[in-house]
């Protein structure tokens, strides 16, 4: 996008992906997404739409509609416009410290799931996985923007469902920019939120 910024020390670029299936299987879709220069972790980010102030930076067009270039990047210029929203939510994320306390039930709301019982359950595994990464095993970790704060709990999330999570490159890949991946990042951005806003 020629978008880039630094937040103390971590270097951060926007993006454009796109993705299609050639068989038909998914819709044409396009997002923004950034990168950190010292891991390429990606997290989609979120557009502010006059509306409502709550729609997401995704184009997406069914095989059988026809393709209407103007439109999609009428869509994508409204959603390029959040950079400096993304940037604003960055710098609070990252000057927003947390304890090794918070940082626990931060993870444990991430790794929670419900089974098919109904019940409420904490993955415990995916949960101190996730603290090792934000702890200091995480790539860039280590960084002033990340050690401590909420940008590192996010960028904890972002690198265990980008690269850590799944069977395969190609399962990780398509579960972090078009499946479950992208809900869990919301998750973790929302609950980063909840703790700098709160």
């Amino acid at each position: 996008m020629g978008k880039e910024a630094k937040i103390l020390d971590d270097q951060i670029k926007g993006y454009l992906l796109l993705g299609s299936a050639c068989d038909g299987s998914m819709a044409t879709t396009a997002m923004f997404t950034s990168i950190r220069v010292v891991c390429n972790n990606t997290l989609g980010f979120a557009m502010n739409e006059a509306d409502n102030g709550t729609a997401k930076a995704v184009v997406r067009i069914n095989h059988r509609t026809s393709f209407d270039e103007a439109k999609v990047k009428a869509q994508l210029g409204l959603a390029a416009n959040s950079w400096d929203s993304f940037l604003y939510n960055v710098n609070v994320w990252s000057k927003t410290k947390v304890d090794l306390v918070q940082a626990q039930a931060y993870f444990d709301k991430v790794a929670s799931y419900t089974t098919t019982e109904g019940e409420e359950r904490v993955s415990d595994r995916t949960s101190k996985y996730l603290m090792e990464l934000f702890a200091g095993g995480g790539k860039g970790s280590d960084l002033k923007s990340a050690n401590g704060t909420a940008w590192g709990l996010i960028n904890a999330v972002t690198e265990f469902v980008d690269h850590h999570r799944g069977r395969s490159n190609d399962v990780r890949i398509d579960r972090a920019w078009f499946g479950d991946g992208i809900k869990t990042k919301e998750l973790a951005t929302d609950l980063a939120n909840d703790l700098c806003f709160a």
